[in-house]
């Protein structure tokens, strides 16, 4: 009767553990609300990423290694929603966008989620108002060039293309048209002068191509086989023609907008993963 006794209790145990594991690992993924520091278009320089922020001299390091556009008097004294941060409760999750040609680019946290061994943020970069329907190329000297009166639009068969490699990516992603971001942009317009008459190099806008494509291509899958050519030296989707260039200061040392979202989240030990849901 004792042997039963213990027999029952040992199983009675083991689905009380049983259920106990089940109910924790059906709590995951656990939701994570951010609260919300600062977010917009940075104007300085300081490198892109994304960051996790523990303690007060990490965040004092971004802050002052990056101008974040809210009038502040210097850099390292710039004003947020949410200026006080305790460290020991929270840590900060910013997100940098890499620096974009033109304005109209954003990025946004689309959500926050705690599994049992890591947290992921899960990040959307949204790209400027009809900025799907073509492409921006950066194209090496020698690779491509445009016969005068082409400069507004031309065929690949029309384009004179140096790299075969270039001419067949060009086909197979179904490229119509080939024409220059800048047509009035010259090689030697990429010499200016700043205020103490020393001479700055601007980017060398004159090999900056626009792409237009068919309508049923796949213009990230184009984006991504174009940025895997060694002639290419970027490829995004269009800005809409929302560039600027003589009037922009920014142009005049080579920075232009950069998007970021900067939050704060209970502190914890676990590893942060950031995923991009459409790059």
């Amino acid at each position: 009767m004792m042997g039963k006794r213990l027999y029952l209790f040992a199983v009675l145990v083991l689905l009380a553990f049983t259920v106990i594991i089940s109910c924790s690992t059906d709590t995951y993924p656990i939701t994570i609300k951010p609260v919300l520091i600062a977010e917009g278009e940075s104007f300085s320089g300081g490198e892109g990423g994304n960051f996790v922020i523990k303690t007060q001299a990490e965040w004092d390091n971004l802050v002052c290694s990056h101008y974040f556009g809210n009038n502040a008097v210097t850099v390292c004294n710039q004003d947020f929603a949410d200026k006080n941060i305790n460290f020991d409760m929270f840590q900060i999750i910013a997100v940098i966008d890499e620096v974009r040609p033109c304005g109209g680019w954003g990025i946004n946290i689309v959500s926050i989620r705690e599994y049992s061994d890591d947290i992921v943020v899960s990040i959307d970069v949204k790209a400027p108002k009809g900025a799907s329907e073509e492409v921006l190329v950066f194209i090496m000297p020698d690779s491509l060039e445009l016969a005068p009166g082409l400069e507004r639009g031309a065929s690949v068969q029309q384009s004179d293309i140096k790299s075969q490699q270039l001419r067949a990516t060009l086909i197979a992603i179904n490229v119509t048209s080939i024409a220059r971001a800048f047509p009035e942009w010259d090689a030697a317009d990429s010499i200016t002068y700043n205020d103490r008459g020393e001479p700055v190099k601007k980017p060398a806008f004159h090999r900056v191509f626009i792409l237009t494509f068919e309508p049923e291509q796949d213009i990230d899958d184009a984006i991504r086989k174009l940025n895997d050519l060694p002639a290419v030296v970027y490829a995004e989707k269009d800005g809409s023609g929302s560039f600027t260039l003589d009037n922009d200061p920014q142009c005049l040392d080579g920075t232009q907008w950069r998007s970021y979202q900067i939050v704060k989240i209970p502190v914890t030990a676990k590893d942060v993963i950031f995923k991009y849901t459409n790059k």
